[in-house]
């Protein structure tokens, strides 16, 4: 899949799979584990908020020459690459046969199982996300002179036609569009639903403040 020789792990990336996925990921490198001083038992025992193993792994992962098989390095950083918003998109819309849960997983762990259950899918997804782009914005221009008729039986058709499409790309189907007239132009605004991700809230524990690690889903 290329060459991670020169890119590092990210430790997002690694704090946010879910150990019961990163334990079969790591589970072929035992050995070389254990030779640099990392029990992956342990590792893969421990509580997803626990991140002492995994912040040690990867900061071996990313020494340079790491003590750790750089073919090791070269599955996370793949995962990582599939591990995003576009990632998830490509992964939902190669899917035909739906064998991926939908709306459930955040980028990291939907990333990673399909690395994992479905090999062909991840390499099909790996490859059109390095060769794709993300537009945060598109620009058209008008097909006549005629003004265009704007009202809110209109706007709420286009919210009701995105709205499936937008569930269908793993992300709530929640639309909702807003004009903006401007004095020579209409700018609609769509705001719409995110795919699930994974994110880290800071909670009261006592005296102490500890970080927990979540998961918006959308299903």
């Amino acid at each position: 899949m290329g060459t991670s020789a020169n890119r590092n792990v990210k430790r997002q990336l690694v704090e946010r799979i879910a150990r019961p996925q990163l334990a079969p990921i790591l589970a072929p490198f035992a050995d070389a584990l254990h030779a640099a001083g990392i029990d992956p038992d342990a590792l893969a025992a421990s509580h997803q908020d626990d991140r002492a193993l995994v912040h040690r792994l990867v900061d071996l992962l990313n020494t340079h020459p790491s003590p750790l098989p750089l073919a090791l390095r070269q599955i996370l950083v793949d995962i990582g690459d599939v591990a995003t918003s576009a990632g998830q998109e490509e992964l939902v819309a190669l899917d035909v046969d739906a064998l991926l849960p939908r709306g459930t997983l955040g980028a990291e762990d939907l990333a990673a199982l399909a690395y994992l259950d479905h090999p062909d899918l991840f390499k099909s997804a790996r490859v059109r996300c390095s060769a794709s782009a993300i537009r945060t914005y598109s620009e058209y221009e008008a097909g006549g002179d005629a003004p265009i008729a704007i009202d809110a039986a209109r706007i709420a058709r286009v919210e009701a036609t995105l709205a499936p499409w937008l569930k269908s790309k793993n992300r709530t189907s929640h639309c909702k569009v807003f004009a903006v007239h401007g004095e020579e132009r209409v700018t609609f605004e769509l705001g719409h639903g995110r795919p699930p991700g994974t994110r880290d809230v800071i909670e009261a524990a006592g005296d102490a403040l500890v970080t927990r690690q979540v998961t918006d889903v959308t299903a």
